[in-house]
């Protein structure tokens, strides 16, 4: 909200609650379902956005198979989201973990960007899995079907 200097709007959707944020919309649910995304779309009013953010994360069980098939899913989910909200050229920042299917996710969102980077950020746990990737410059969507 601070960097956009009122030139644009920030829309934070969780499943929890949080404290307002003066110059931000937030909207309390999981970006998966269906109603919260009916909600949002209402509220941007057909508009594309340029950033999505996701910093979204199963509820890991310590089950490696079963927690890389649930991290596998929501990283596919927020790319069908990307696809519903994002605008040609805009960026999707979001959080994602080392696993099956996880060189495929890259693969296919270097399909859909003109730049993808891949960071571990300094305060992730040196045995996390947790990796973020960056997408810049929306080229396409895709089916991913």
């Amino acid at each position: 909200v601070e960097r956009l200097k009122g030139t644009g709007n920030v829309w934070a959707i969780d499943c929890l609650s949080m404290p307002a944020v003066q110059g931000a919309t937030f909207i309390q649910g999981d970006l998966t379902e269906d109603s919260v995304q009916n909600r949002l779309m209402a509220q941007l009013e057909g508009q594309k956005v340029d950033l999505l953010l996701s910093d979204m994360a199963p509820n890991l069980s310590g089950v490696k198979g079963l927690d890389g098939i649930r991290t596998g899913a929501l990283a596919e989910t927020v790319l069908e989201v990307m696809a519903l909200f994002l605008k040609p050229g805009g960026t999707l920042f979001m959080k994602t973990f080392h696993g099956a299917g996880f060189d495929d996710l890259v693969k296919q969102t270097r399909k859909l960007f003109k730049r993808v980077i891949l960071r571990k950020p300094e305060a992730s746990r040196s045995h996390s899995r947790e990796t973020y990737l960056l997408g810049i410059g929306l080229i396409h969507y895709f089916d991913l079907d």
